[in-house]
């Protein structure tokens, strides 16, 4: 049984002068593409739908930070309406909250009920706690003028302990250097 030549090379080898030009013709689309298309971290359209917080409690073990800050802060996130998943870390110095969302869900009100939420929550947590930081993922990575959205004090920034998977990369992002 004879093979059949393949089609690319049998091509290539009778017309040289096509695959040269087609060649050049898609490097040249490619440069143009290269040269207009914006190139971003995360595309203006999408949206990660989570969001996360931390709460400073300094000198504290991780069981008082569960009981005195995780509990209270979970209860009153999970009331905010679109939350699909709550996840909470409590070390020796304070607590992150992830909060998942279900897809659709509009970020900036949620951010914002997050917000009133922790205001909310300011009641039944101790006083000496200190106020906490809220991060939108999708602002953080994106840059610009709204690099990380935080809102709090923070008296000193050797204080805060950011524990986790995102620990250095959110630090990078809510204190960036200039």
């Amino acid at each position: 049984m004879q093979e059949k030549p393949s089609f690319l090379p049998n091509l290539s080898v009778q017309r040289p002068v096509t695959i040269v030009v087609s060649l050049l013709a898609i490097i040249v689309l490619g440069l143009i593409a290269y040269k207009n298309i914006p190139i971003e971290l995360l595309p203006s359209g999408f949206n990660p739908p989570f969001l996360g917080v931390w709460v400073s409690y300094p000198n504290a073990n991780p069981q008082e930070v569960e009981e005195q800050i995780a509990r209270p802060v979970e209860e009153q996130v999970r009331t905010i309406s679109g939350v699909n998943k709550v996840e909470t870390y409590s070390n020796n110095n304070g607590c992150w909250t992830w909060l998942e969302f279900n897809s659709g869900t509009d970020m900036d009100v949620a951010y914002d009920q997050l917000r009133d939420r922790m205001e909310r929550t300011r009641a039944y947590l101790p006083d000496d706690f200190e106020r906490g930081v809220f991060v939108q993922i999708a602002r953080a990575f994106r840059g610009g003028p709204d690099m990380a959205m935080g809102a709090g004090l923070v008296t000193s920034v050797a204080e805060i302990d950011l524990y986790g998977l995102y620990g250095d990369l959110l630090y990078v992002l809510i204190f960036p250097e200039d």
